[in-house]
């Protein structure tokens, strides 16, 4: 077998501010990816300038530098990366992370020992500057290894976390190319890293790569990030109901990709009666003692039920009613 090819995908969307700094970072590995694709999402600041200069001067990578007329929102335009990569497997990258130098030597020894589809990692969480601000990304979502496990093609175990709470977030993944075929297109109803945490590892093995390979940078731009204002939700007056909503529509497409007796579609189908029992409740179809009495399903698909549980109470009480 020849030498493993792979390609990097950057979303990007005015990131000016850090995306040089991202680009670099991928420049500076010890194995240097094959190609590196830019998706822009129609920025209007100097980000398509920046990447096309660096693309100048590195031509010993292969650059395709995609550019919409509109405004994709995140999922679409790692969608629109990823269809055009030729590589064995692909990398998604944020514009505003760093990568330490070795990550793709990681990634790259995981798949050599263990035969796998997709690997996904940990991240150091840092501010702007890139100063580390506590802890890791795996202490922020609530999943604590202290070595590389291996999920099994069909594992409940890896399905069952996922759906508690995503420990798999975009920029910490690596997949085999030749997957795209079975999950693109992804949901527009909620984000692409939850949407190949659910399908992935229903066709491969998928590996938890116990090493801190990103700088994850929090700062107040990010479109999406660890750290997030849990009061955002209440300041407009649908998008907690929408965001319910919207993860028992993904639930619902996510279900229709696999065959009616797999595990996975049991699994999903008992997520989707959990979010259709909150959306009857919030929208005021519900009572809250036949609502008190699904509580256990709290417990099963949310790793802070009782918070859930009262935010949910809240919002129907509070901010649906206004």
């Amino acid at each position: 077998m020849g030498k493993r090819t792979y390609s990097v995908v950057i979303a990007t969307y005015n990131g000016e501010m850090f995306v040089e700094e991202q680009i670099q970072s991928i420049l500076n590995q010890t194995i240097k990816p094959d190609e590196i694709i830019i998706s822009d999402a129609h920025s209007s600041d100097e980000t398509i300038q920046i990447c096309k200069k660096l693309a100048d001067n590195n031509k010993e990578i292969k650059w395709i530098i995609l550019q919409d007329e509109q405004q994709l929102c995140v999922s679409k335009n790692f969608e629109k990366g990823w269809s055009y990569a030729t590589s064995d497997y692909v990398f998604f990258a944020d514009q505003d992370d760093v990568w330490l130098p070795n990550k793709i030597e990681k990634f790259d020894e995981c798949i050599s020992k263990y035969n796998c589809g997709l690997v996904f990692s940990n991240a150091t969480l840092v501010d702007q500057n890139l100063a580390p601000i506590g802890g890791t990304l795996w202490d922020f979502v609530g999943y604590n290894n202290s070595h590389n496990i291996v999920y099994h093609k069909g594992d409940l175990k890896l399905s069952n976390i996922v759906l508690n709470h995503n420990i798999i977030t975009g920029m910490s993944i690596c997949i085999k190319n030749d997957l795209k075929k079975l999950i693109l297109p992804f949901s527009e109803k909620g984000l692409h890293d939850l949407w190949i945490a659910l399908l992935a590892p229903c066709y491969c093995d998928t590996i938890s790569l116990n090493q801190e390979c990103v700088l994850y940078r929090q700062h107040n731009s990010n479109q999406v990030g660890a750290k997030k204002n849990l009061k955002y939700s209440y300041k407009k007056r649908y998008s907690y109901f929408e965001r319910v909503k919207n993860r028992r529509d993904l639930y619902i497409e996510a279900k229709k990709r696999l065959t009616s007796n797999s595990e996975l579609y049991i699994l999903l189908q008992n997520a989707i009666d959990y979010y259709d029992n909150r959306i009857a409740f919030i929208g005021g179809k519900m009572g809250i003692l036949k609502l008190l009495g699904q509580y256990k399903s709290y417990k099963i698909f949310d790793d802070n039920p009782i918070k859930t549980f009262l935010k949910d109470v809240y919002y129907r009480s509070f901010v649906k009613k206004k």
